[in-house]
């Protein structure tokens, strides 16, 4: 997913979070404008599934861009936003093992991406000074629980992008907060499809040169 540092335009960008290589790409909308991740999913059609690879663990039901999401880790983004708004988290769950090691890996490169991952993920938290991630019910509108940036991306095997066009109705619940966030999701994409799921996501700490600005189209693709 394509890491955004800016909160404006977000609600139809998803939660934009890359990963990395050596080709250039391109994005496919999905839904009604552009979003998140790419790759390729197999599975059935509503089946819950659930991983636990790299130290966080996910579930996800329902299906993402027509077919189910095999979750296999999830992480904490931490870092991803500067100015005044480093008090954001963004989880991240992914169809692939050790997220944090391949965020810490990609986030040098703005606009790089990892050849075949899918991501789901949401930004927390306000963009304001100080602001903090409580445990809560999380909602565009609220406040300091604001939710923001929900989609998925899917990168396939020359990491070009098929993403969502944002959601229409989205909530998280944070459980507990602290090294490891906690919570659950329920999520009605702009096409109509529901995810519902929970994540137990360790934080990672990335540090981008670029914080506080937007992240290019294109870049590196890693296979």
């Amino acid at each position: 997913m394509r890491l955004m540092n800016t909160r404006a335009s977000m609600a139809a960008l998803a939660v934009a979070l890359v990963v990395v290589g050596a080709c250039a790409s391109s994005s496919t909308a999905t839904g009604s404008s552009p979003s998140i991740d790419g790759g390729s999913l197999g599975g059935s059609a509503d089946a819950g599934v659930s991983g636990a690879q790299g130290g966080g663990s996910a579930t996800v039901k329902g299906t993402v861009g027509g077919t189910s999401f095999d979750a296999m880790d999830a992480v904490a983004l931490k870092g991803v936003y500067g100015g005044g708004e480093t008090g954001i988290v963004e989880i991240i769950v992914g169809d692939h093992a050790h997220l944090c090691e391949t965020y810490k890996q990609l986030t040098p490169q703005p606009g790089a991406k990892k050849a075949g991952l899918s991501t789901v993920g949401f930004a927390l938290g306000e963009p304001a000074p100080g602001s903090i991630v409580p445990v809560g019910t999380y909602t565009p509108a609220a406040s300091p629980t604001e939710l923001d940036n929900v989609g998925w991306e899917r990168d396939d095997s020359t990491c070009h992008s098929s993403v969502s066009g944002g959601a229409d109705l989205e909530t998280v619940t944070l459980t507990a907060v602290g090294e490891t966030f906690v919570g659950t999701f329920d999520i009605t994409f702009q096409n109509g499809e529901h995810v519902t799921g929970s994540f137990t996501a360790p934080v990672c700490t990335v540090n981008r040169p670029d914080a506080g600005t937007t992240t290019p189209e294109g870049g590196t693709c890693l296979p």
